[in-house]
């Protein structure tokens, strides 16, 4: 009896056996690996969501740049003088000059250089008078509302004229692009 109940033991042990075996192989290792494929769906998931506050905050910060340069360039097309304020503007500077109280010996306009959007209007001028009026007319040309940009500037004294100084002044006016004719 002995020997009936071990081989009956056996014959229950093995198909459990195999049973467990086929449960493991079947059913246990495809879910652990769907189980897998969903862990890594789910931290994608979660990286995703993590990154997209951080993708807002990085779009507001570029808007708010983009509205910043926006108001930039509207503030710089307002300041630029237009193709017909050339005239006035020449007469401002000549203006500046006389209130400096420097005596202006060259005042000439070259021909203009037209760009995509701007037309830079170069304007030689050259003065002679004290220090102090030198630097008040080129404090003035800094005052103008006007892009103006002081290209080149050359200052030497007047041998023969105690304290006075030549000095002679590339300016670069900037003005809008529309429709102008040199």
């Amino acid at each position: 009896m002995s020997k009936t109940k071990k081989s009956q033991s056996w014959l229950v042990t093995l198909p459990v056996a195999g049973a467990a075996v086929a449960y493991v192989w079947y059913v246990f290792l495809p879910g652990q690996q769907t189980l897998a494929t969903l862990r890594n769906e789910l931290l994608t998931k979660r990286t995703f969501a993590i990154n997209q506050a951080k993708f807002e905050s990085d779009t507001r910060t570029v808007t708010h740049e983009i509205e910043s340069a926006r108001k930039f360039i509207d503030h710089s097309n307002r300041s630029l003088a237009g193709p017909n304020d050339m005239s006035r503007l020449y007469g401002e500077i000549a203006a500046i000059a006389k209130q400096a109280g420097v005596e202006t010996t060259r005042f000439s306009p070259d021909p203009t250089r037209p760009y995509a959007r701007l037309v830079k209007c170069p304007v030689n001028l050259g003065c002679e008078g004290t220090f102090a009026q030198v630097a008040s007319l080129i404090e003035g040309l800094e005052r103008l509302p006007q892009r103006v940009w002081l290209e080149h500037l050359s200052i030497e004294a007047i041998e023969d004229k105690e304290g006075l100084l030549r000095c002679e002044l590339i300016l670069e006016v900037f003005a809008n692009n529309s429709g102008f004719s040199s």
